[in-house]
């Protein structure tokens, strides 16, 4: 699954950092180091901290930031998820 169906995923199930198992934001965090994202690596440890007020700010943030990471390096990270299956979370009922 790429990073930016994660992201919408996420979005859409209502910001409860379940969009994979394991976490949305422990996720992001390890896809963050895995492509040396610093600023990316941190909004999603203040994800997995922030309340559900304050989650589809910092969403928003990462979104960005990934847009930006995207432009600087010319690279699409919709296709760069980390290697391997990634289970997806069940919906929420």
């Amino acid at each position: 699954m790429d990073i930016k169906r994660i992201l919408d995923k996420e979005q859409a199930a209502g910001y409860h950092d379940g969009a994979v198992f394991g976490g949305f934001a422990a996720y992001i965090g390890s896809w963050a180091r895995e492509f040396a994202l610093p600023e990316v690596e941190i909004l999603a440890d203040q994800y997995a901290a922030a309340s559900l007020l304050e989650r589809p700010a910092l969403l928003q943030q990462i979104m960005a930031a990934l847009t930006q990471a995207e432009q600087a390096r010319g690279q699409d990270f919709a296709k760069a998820a980390l290697p391997g299956p990634v289970a997806e979370a069940a919906p929420a009922a």
